[in-house]
């Protein structure tokens, strides 16, 4: 069992988590200062600078706290094309630090010349390689053509970017065309974009 002084430095840690989370997210990154975001987690600036050493290192645990992107690419049990299209509209996200939606903290962040390098990063390291990882180990599981690993990541890029525009058209820009009311339509059509990027024609 976690020691007292254990269980109260995780939780300031999730407090602070939370606080930026929501500071992020309705404010542009440069904005955002941790002197407000310790005020909103109602601690001293200095345990910000403690539990996270820095702005930068705060947002990039804040946008993986948001996303969660490896875990439920790594958790998947059905071809990727399957699960990314089913969660377009169920997104599959842990609501402990409150309902905020991920795609505000990026459109908030994307014109900072701070922020954007760490979302570029985290876009890499944790969105495309596994989706890599994971269309890798379907195609070999399937018998399918084998592809280089720069072929099977460029695909996952295609990948990634087609199912972030169309998260931006629902839940950024409202547009109705791709809304919930069209799901039974869409869910198809977007399986099938998905695997034509992730998979070789057999």
């Amino acid at each position: 069992m976690p020691e007292p002084a254990q269980r109260s430095s995780a939780a300031t840690r999730q407090r602070i988590l939370q606080a930026a989370m929501i500071r992020f997210a309705r404010h542009p990154y440069e904005d955002a200062r941790l002197r407000d975001i310790a005020a909103d987690a109602e601690i001293d600036v200095a345990m910000v600078h403690r539990a996270f050493g820095s702005k930068e290192q705060l947002f990039v645990e804040v946008v993986r706290a948001a996303f969660q992107a490896r875990t439920s690419i790594e958790e998947q049990t059905d071809p990727p094309e399957q699960a990314f299209a089913r969660e377009i509209f169920d997104p599959l996200l842990d609501r402990t630090f409150g309902r905020v939606d991920p795609m505000d903290i990026v459109v908030q962040s994307l014109s900072s010349a701070q922020a954007a390098p760490i979302l570029r990063d985290f876009i890499l390291e944790d969105v495309i390689g596994p989706i890599a990882a994971r269309t890798a180990d379907v195609q070999r599981d399937a018998g399918r053509p084998a592809l280089t690993s720069e072929a099977i990541e460029e695909r996952a890029a295609l990948a990634a970017a087609c199912m972030t525009g169309i998260v931006l058209f629902r839940q950024v820009l409202k547009i109705d065309l791709v809304g919930d009311d069209r799901r039974e339509r869409l869910e198809p059509l977007i399986r099938a974009v998905l695997s034509a990027a992730l998979h070789p024609e057999t």
